[in-house]
């Protein structure tokens, strides 16, 4: 990957599962091109549907190797990494990540 794209999230508390598939969707895409950095400066909270339908669903179609190769995480407030991560880690407790 030689290039990559920055995707800055807006708004403070991000709870809809059609925007989180609307930034999945984007991330994908993006991905296409390089490394791809998700800018969470805004963001003081995400639900837990937006934590899964985002990179639950993310990891879980790609696998968390992928995740980790192709995404960064920007400004991300600990408690929103948290949530992310559990997101991703519940999906693996169900047997849906793929090793």
């Amino acid at each position: 990957m030689s290039d990559f794209a920055t995707i800055h999230l807006h708004g403070t508390d991000l709870a809809s599962r059609t925007t989180a598939a609307a930034l999945r969707a984007e991330v994908i895409a993006a991905s296409k091109a390089g490394l791809v950095t998700v800018n969470f400066s805004s963001v003081e909270s995400v639900s837990e549907s937006y934590a899964d339908e985002s990179f639950g669903v993310l990891a879980d179609e790609f696998g968390l190797e992928w995740v980790t190769e192709h995404v960064r995480f920007e400004g991300i407030k600990p408690e929103v990494l948290r949530a992310l991560a559990e997101a991703i880690y519940r999906r693996g407790q169900n047997g849906q990540i793929a090793a």
